[in-house]
């Protein structure tokens, strides 16, 4: 089986999900498939951003939050993606920064496809609504996957939530493996801990957390949770919400 990160619909409220055969990340280690990323959908002809959005350079993620996302906050980059790998460096956020990394693109890249990244921690720096839904927070819903099945409480504590926005408005952007994503400075970070990706998922009519195989241990104050290979993909005006928790 293949995961792959889930798109957030505006216009339907949910996120969507689609046949196993879309378009994702397909697992390398063993016995992984049972804790994959949810398959994402088309893109629906209702999605409300106008056109080719040109989110506004100081602060793109307030730019969002007036076509009816979640606003994310804390630090916020727009980058146009690079065929080599495209570098998001975080400004410093409440004493924690974050190098996010998208590896090279699979095929080519049409110019100009914008890719917009923002994080909060979500201690009050997460606001909005997504078609009338306030954003759930890591603890506040369910978890699946991980080493249970069905649904169980979320393990540990958020550390960081990114938005993923691609903002063209007909170009899907397409990568050799997920993101990676380095954090220092955390107060969080300090003695021996484990931190998990974790993927905002609709789980039988609600939300929850969807915890994958994507771990990274901390060391000296700082953590990486690395790349995963496969085929990672962002839809044309493809939104996605990421966890970072860590026990």
């Amino acid at each position: 089986m293949r995961f792959t990160l889930v798109r957030v619909l505006a216009f339907f409220g949910v996120l969507a999900l689609a046949a196993c055969g879309g378009s994702g990340i397909t697992p390398m280690q063993p016995g992984m498939a049972s804790q994959a990323f949810a398959p994402a959908s088309a893109v629906d002809a209702s999605f409300p951003f106008r056109g080719d959005l040109v989110p506004d350079v100081t602060d793109p993620c307030k730019t969002l939050s007036t076509e009816g996302l979640w606003y994310f906050k804390g630090s916020c980059l727009g980058e146009d993606v690079k065929k080599s790998g495209t570098v998001y460096k975080l400004k410093v956020y409440r004493g924690i920064t974050q190098t996010l990394s998208y590896p090279a693109t699979s095929g080519t890249v049409a110019p100009k496809t914008e890719l917009v990244t923002g994080e909060a921690t979500g201690k009050g720096d997460i606001t909005g609504s997504l078609s009338g839904s306030k954003f759930p927070l890591f603890g506040s819903v369910k978890c699946t996957g991980g080493s249970s099945s069905g649904t169980t409480a979320c393990p540990g504590k958020a550390l960081m939530y990114d938005l993923l926005v691609n903002v063209s408005a007909s170009t899907n952007a397409n990568f050799v493996g997920s993101p990676s994503m380095t954090f220092k400075g955390a107060t969080a970070l300090k003695g021996k801990h484990t931190c998990v990706l974790d993927q905002l998922i609709q789980s039988g009519g609600s939300w929850a957390y969807q915890v994958t195989p994507v771990t990274g241990p901390v060391k000296k104050g700082s953590v990486t949770i690395p790349e995963h290979p496969g085929t990672f993909t962002i839809d044309h005006h493809g939104i996605s919400v990421l966890a970072v928790s860590c026990t």
